[in-house]
């Protein structure tokens, strides 16, 4: 079987996009299987395809809208503003400002050459097999035997072949605080999973069902296969698809949020109808409460891949865990009034904790104090 690098290309194209015929995805997963070459330019494609879908969806932020909610906040009576934490002045500056020059409402302030007001996370992402084996994945690619599965390791992807074995096992990927990584399944489908994560998967899909584990928060290109629906299992859901992309936030142990951006899924939890979605819906599950549907903002969601969350009025108490997360640090509040104040902004993991903080400062009034790995929020 020898095939040219423009008719791999194409056929791996057509996977993902879910166009591929049952005969042509056949000959590409024998194909896979007999030519490491091939493989490796499948993995390259696959990643490449991804990033640019994640790039489009972030980029995707109709600025015209962004407008109409700056000049709403502008033209209401001060009472009705919704950032009620920004002195007046400043905040009607600011966001004028921003709104003129980016088209956008949220302040950003871009400082790359700021000092790292802690050091960087020493911990290092770590695969543990289903033998009890258990790999830190570093600075430095390496492959990593399973049995007879070669999996391919980097700072940035792991990736492994499909073979005949049947064994459901699972493995565990085990990501640290301030670290994304992404994962390339036997199937082909795609995950990056976000800071504090956990992913159990098996290296073949060995029943009817391809099924993985998830703890935290991971974005899913699922490769198309009417005949084997994917399942993800979280701590309180089950989510059902059979191709489709989506986001899955289950880090707390009393809430889980699915967002589902193209395709179909359904999720479910124990003795609660399953609960149907379409593109732009959102299903949040929580424990005392069961299903409660919304509709989202896309970049909004997925926006933490490129190392961006976007907040409007959000309570300080609320964005704790991702600080947490992205700056290993551990959050305190004054006072429960502390952790109510609301924060209208971004946080950006491309600079450092020092500049987010200058932002709470400059636009909320909000101070912080850094010791030792804990910070600790007050009022002004």
């Amino acid at each position: 079987m020898k095939l040219n690098q423009e008719e791999i290309s194409q056929l791996v194209y057509e996977r993902f996009t879910g166009t591929i015929s049952e005969e042509d995805n056949a000959y590409l997963d024998q194909a896979l299987a007999t030519n490491e070459e091939y493989r490796q330019l499948y993995e390259q494609i696959i990643a490449g395809l991804q990033a640019q879908k994640i790039d489009a969806l972030v980029r995707d932020i109709d600025e015209e809208s962004a407008w109409k909610r700056v000049k709403t906040q502008l033209d209401s009576p001060p009472e009705h503003r919704t950032y009620p934490l920004m002195k007046r002045v400043l905040s009607y500056a600011a966001v004028a400002l921003l709104a003129l020059s980016a088209g956008l409402y949220i302040f950003h302030l871009k400082s790359a050459k700021e000092p790292q007001l802690l050091a960087a996370n020493p911990n290092r992402i770590q695969l543990q097999l289903a033998s009890g084996e258990k790999v830190n994945i570093d600075s430095s690619a390496k492959v990593i035997y399973a049995g007879n599965v070669k999996l391919n390791a980097s700072t940035k992807l792991l990736s492994f072949k499909s073979t005949a074995s049947k064994s459901t096992a699972l493995n565990l990927l085990v990501i640290p605080k301030t670290v994304t990584y992404r994962v390339i399944l036997a199937d082909g489908t795609a995950i990056m999973l976000n800071s504090s994560s956990k992913l159990r998967f098996p290296l073949n899909f060995g029943g009817p069902n391809r099924e993985v584990y998830l703890e935290g928060e991971a974005y899913f290109e699922v490769a198309k296969n009417p005949k084997r629906p994917f399942i993800v299992h979280t701590p309180l859901t089950d989510i059902k698809v059979l191709g489709t992309t989506f986001n899955v936030s289950a880090y707390g142990p009393s809430a889980v949020t699915t967002s589902l951006i193209e395709g179909s899924v359904s999720t479910s939890a124990k003795n609660k109808k399953e609960f149907k979605l379409k593109p732009g819906m959102q299903a949040v599950y929580s424990s005392g409460r069961g299903f409660s549907r919304n509709t989202f903002q896309t970049e909004e969601v997925v926006s933490w891949m490129k190392g961006v969350y976007n907040f409007h009025a959000t309570p300080l108490q609320d964005i704790a865990p991702i600080v947490e997360r992205w700056f290993d640090v551990k959050v305190h509040f004054a006072s429960s009034s502390v952790a109510a104040l609301k924060f209208t902004g971004i946080i950006d993991k491309g600079q450092s904790l020092q500049v987010f903080l200058h932002n709470l400062k400059a636009t909320a009034d909000i101070n912080a104090v850094v010791e030792q790995g804990q910070m600790t929020f007050s009022g002004p």
